[in-house]
């Protein structure tokens, strides 16, 4: 009895760990496949690399040779365009100028209205 006790003890605590060395089998075959994938990864990043670095030599011969002409052409547009944004700036602040003269004559005429309807209501009641 003891003898069988012992061996239903065993395959009780042989199971899980049967089933943690499948496991553990799983996730090295994944590890391995991970592996050679990121080898892979690897190489087509060095090739992408490579051809980065072409095409930066290519660029760069041909901004040496272009160089002059491009940066008189910025030169250019940047002059016109900090014409136009200084344009800009002087209206924008017209229109915030008007704007601040609108809102003021605003509220001169709402006090207006005020004080007629006031003075209104009072001779109202004076009459009444």
């Amino acid at each position: 009895m003891r003898f069988s006790m012992i061996l239903e003890m065993v395959d009780r605590l042989t199971a899980p760990a049967k089933r943690a060395r499948d496991q553990i089998r799983g996730i090295t075959r994944n590890a391995g496949s991970m592996s050679q994938r990121f080898r892979s990864m690897a190489r087509e990043v060095r090739r992408g690399e490579r051809s980065v670095e072409s095409f930066e030599r290519a660029t760069r011969r041909m901004l040496t040779v272009r160089m002059g002409r491009y940066f008189q052409s910025v030169g250019s547009r940047v002059r016109r365009l900090t014409r136009d944004l200084s344009a800009l700036v002087r209206r924008l602040r017209l229109v915030e100028r008007a704007g601040g003269l609108a809102a003021r004559g605003l509220r001169r005429m709402g006090g207006m209205a005020l004080d007629a309807l006031k003075w209104g209501g009072a001779a109202v009641t004076l009459l009444l």
